[in-house]
């Protein structure tokens, strides 16, 4: 098997490179040489053909020493040339399979060369060009006001379903208990269960807002960092005389002070939510909740029943949830939101006009 691979190696950059023995060649891999073409697409049609012609050598050369193995008659000799065979051709294979995977894997650009224009050989290579890039110093910081913004915008509307999902907990989703506590007195013990049927959709907004402060907070220490004095300078917008570096100095302390100013309601922020989100631990049906149990008398025993099953709430206008509490955070957590983005807004807009 080993000496079928190196004449195919051998042999066949001279079957693809002899240009003027076919037309047309055939798509291999999703490479199709027209005519005379780019050096890399010879590279990689060279190794799919390889790949390909080696794979239907490999299995046949599996299937003659299987058969080989299998009318040896027990024939030591036979068994072990049909052994080796079949040692060689997993050795080919395992070959092949390691230089695929190096060359997919490890060289991205290999699976490029399919999509690059086909050029003639000696003609100069058409380069596609990057995207033409934004020449605005700002626009890094206008990008990462606006990343901020959204996700500020999304702790808003996550406070709000947070809010009336509390709103959903109710005495009704308990059941009542009931027990002999002085037999034969029936009484009711307490309400078992989660007065938040909902509760595992307000632990992932419980958990979304935690990660959304963090990413808040990571989109300020990223709009801190990129207007540092060494990172934003007059040089950025060219060659400047002393009075238009002036001009534009003094403007980039403008847009540092805005910066500055979101330190505090960012920072203030962070511990409100954690106050906000944990006030869903305290939604409890102790207290708030009752229920009446019957005492059902039959001939050989009696059974305390609740009646009904679920549970009531003492006080129908009592929350089972601090509901006024989570509002009178959540205006908190609104205000501090609406001064972060407003202070973003200026950010978002703010340009330097060189003069």
């Amino acid at each position: 098997m080993k000496k079928y691979i190196f004449t195919i190696l051998i042999f066949l950059p001279l079957l693809v490179f002899g240009v003027g023995l076919e037309v047309s060649y055939p798509r291999i891999g999703g490479i199709a040489l027209r005519g005379v073409t780019h050096p890399a697409f010879y590279a990689q049609y060279i190794f799919n053909f390889a790949l390909a012609t080696i794979g239907i050598f490999a299995f046949f050369s599996l299937v003659l020493a299987g058969f080989q193995y299998l009318t040896s008659a027990g024939d030591p000799e036979t068994r072990k040339r049909a052994k080796e065979r079949i040692k060689s051709t997993f050795f080919a294979i395992l070959i092949l399979a390691f230089t695929y995977i190096i060359l997919t894997l490890f060289r991205r650009e290999w699976g490029q060369i399919a999509t690059i224009s086909p050029q003639p050989v000696g003609s100069p290579p058409v380069v596609t060009p990057w995207s033409r890039p934004s020449y605005d110093p700002l626009l890094h910081v206008h990008n990462t006001a606006n990343n901020m913004n959204s996700v500020a915008e999304e702790i808003k509307q996550l406070a709000t379903n947070f809010i009336n999902s509390l709103k959903d907990c109710k005495c009704e989703n308990t059941k009542t208990s009931c027990a002999f506590t002085n037999y034969p007195y029936c009484e009711f013990v307490k309400c078992l269960g989660d007065p938040c049927g909902n509760r595992q959709t307000i632990d992932e907004i419980q958990v979304k807002l935690r990660i959304k402060i963090e990413q808040l907070l990571f989109y300020y220490r990223v709009l801190e960092d990129a207007v540092r004095e060494d990172h934003l300078t007059p040089d950025l917008w060219g060659p400047l005389e002393i009075r238009g570096r002036d001009i534009i100095e003094g403007r980039l302390n403008q847009l540092r002070r805005l910066v500055e100013n979101l330190r505090d309601p960012v920072n203030q922020l962070r511990p409100l939510i954690t106050e906000f989100t944990v006030l869903s631990n305290q939604c409890e049906a102790q207290g708030k909740c009752q229920g009446d149990c019957v005492l059902q008398v039959q001939t050989n025993f009696s059974k305390c029943l609740p009646s009904p099953e679920h549970c009531t709430a003492i006080d129908p206008n009592q929350p089972i949830c601090p509901v006024n509490d989570a509002e009178s955070r959540n205006t908190q957590l609104t205000n501090l939101i609406n001064q972060i983005q407003d202070i973003l807004g200026q950010i978002r807009s703010f340009i330097i006009v060189i003069p």
